[in-house]
């Protein structure tokens, strides 16, 4: 008989295991112990254990606003662990953390297995998104389109202007279909993207006229298994149909290469157009996908 898991509050010798995980159930994308140690210690964290090892990870995050009632759940089981109850052990905690804390909904990503959307679609959860995940080798991008004459392009660590950068993003934010990426307060901005712990500056690009950002790209990395994710691009209308988003992502293909980056990753609302053609201009190709899915809690 397969031992009920032990549901408890992480600790800090928990951060290994549960980046692991991440790695182990999300290899497409790039958390490492710098963000999750963090998250870990936030409330509404749990982990699972049997036989003294990690095996799931769970996460309830919630922030009340007048627009929004929706609580995000992570929910990780290694493979090894699966079909046990391991997941629905963890899924009841994180639902029944939601509702205390007044949520009415919830909502997650679920890997496109062939298995996770059924164990979701069993427990009341309905999809709203498909997201593709496509990954390249920074080495293989083509070389970037020319430059505009009276623009420049540099590293997204030289951009001084912070706030440039934030209203960029507020002013193309809502054109990912996901709303993965919705607008948000300068602070908030500051926290969730510029001062994330894997954000890397120094392989994101920004494109210039003169003072005024036309266009940049952020980037998210792990030095230690030389992977890089695209996180965010960014276009401002009046700046559209000059390639400027190829520019910005090629080049910044090409410092993740000369950096010794191996691997590039990045996703998309699969309704987003112009950003999937982007992609495959570059040489992204599909490797997995993801459905966002939410359910009613009342």
């Amino acid at each position: 008989m397969t031992r009920e898991p032990l549901v408890r509050a992480p600790c800090d010798a928990d951060v290994a295991d549960v980046t692991g995980l991440w790695a182990q159930c999300v290899p497409y994308t790039v958390r490492t112990a710098r963000v999750v140690g963090p998250a870990l210690m936030e409330p509404g964290s749990l982990v699972a254990e049997r036989a003294g090892r990690v095996i799931g990870y769970g996460a309830v995050r919630y922030s009340p606003s007048g627009h929004d009632d929706t609580a995000h759940l992570h929910l990780l089981v290694s493979p090894g662990a699966r079909r046990a109850g391991v997941g629905s052990t963890l899924l009841a905690r994180l639902e029944a953390t939601a509702l205390g804390l007044g949520a009415a909904h919830t909502y997650a990503f679920v890997n496109a297995d062939g298995v996770s959307p059924g164990f979701a679609e069993h427990r009341g959860y309905t999809g709203e998104h498909v997201h593709r995940f496509s990954g390249c080798d920074p080495h293989d991008c083509p070389p970037p389109p020319p430059t505009p004459d009276g623009l420049t392009v540099v590293p997204l660590d030289d951009m001084t202007d912070l706030p440039a950068v934030w209203r960029a993003h507020q002013a193309t934010a809502e054109d990912d279909p996901s709303g993965s990426t919705p607008r948000m307060p300068y602070a908030v901005w500051l926290r969730e993207f510029w001062d994330y712990p894997d954000h890397e500056p120094a392989l994101g690009v920004a494109v210039l006229d003169g003072t005024t950002l036309a266009s940049y790209t952020m980037t998210q990395a792990d030095p230690d298994l030389h992977r890089a994710w695209s996180t965010m691009t960014g276009t401002p209308p009046s700046y559209r149909g000059r390639d400027l988003a190829k520019l910005a992502k090629a080049t910044a293909l090409r410092a993740a290469a000369a950096r010794g980056y191996s691997g590039a990753t990045t996703g998309n609302d699969l309704a987003n157009a112009p950003m999937l053609a982007v992609n495959d201009w570059l040489g992204y190709r599909e490797v997995a996908r993801a459905y966002s899915m939410t359910r009613p809690l009342t």
